[in-house]
């Protein structure tokens, strides 16, 4: 089986040449046996706040298909969001590593000029992306308006337990 170098199409033995790009295809490496791994250390560095799980798999699958590495991490307390209701108000934070942070950035650039309907473009001025947000769509008021209804909650809960 060889595969083309530039578009990472597969074509069968007997081809030579990519009929998507003209590229000169090369034969399948083989696969890597557990002796021949080699873990290289990332330093990671941030490229990306996804507003959802949903748009952190979009931005992560981008990466994994253009041989760039990545891991996300909940922003702000949102892995106790996510362990405590399911899903968290604050979002993904995506990373790459440091060597591959500038490709990173321009494939992100490029997919977001294509496909606007699936990333929220961030206002001019705006440094994280929530000061100039009507309060019903701020991820850290709806997160501290739910913290404070828990409370509220077990203050009255509380309260009726000393009621006769």
């Amino acid at each position: 089986m060889k595969y083309c170098p530039e578009c990472k199409s597969e074509y069968r033995d007997e081809y030579d040449i990519c009929s998507d790009c003209g590229a000169v295809l090369k034969p399948e490496e083989k696969k890597m046996e557990e002796t021949d791994c080699k873990m290289d250390v990332m330093k990671p560095h941030k490229i990306y706040s996804a507003a959802d799980s949903i748009q952190a798999g979009i931005v992560k699958e981008l990466l994994y298909q253009n041989g760039i590495a990545s891991l996300s991490k909940s922003a702000g307390d949102g892995d106790f969001l996510n362990a405590y209701m399911g899903f968290s108000v604050y979002g993904s934070d995506i990373y790459v590593d440091e060597k591959d942070a500038q490709k990173a950035l321009e494939l992100l650039t490029l997919f977001e000029e294509e496909n606007t309907e699936f990333m929220d473009k961030e206002e001019p001025g705006m440094e994280n992306g929530m000061e100039n947000l009507p309060w019903y769509r701020n991820r850290v008021w709806i997160a501290r308006l739910i913290a404070a209804c828990m409370v509220l909650s077990c203050l009255i809960a509380l309260i009726m337990s000393f009621l006769p």
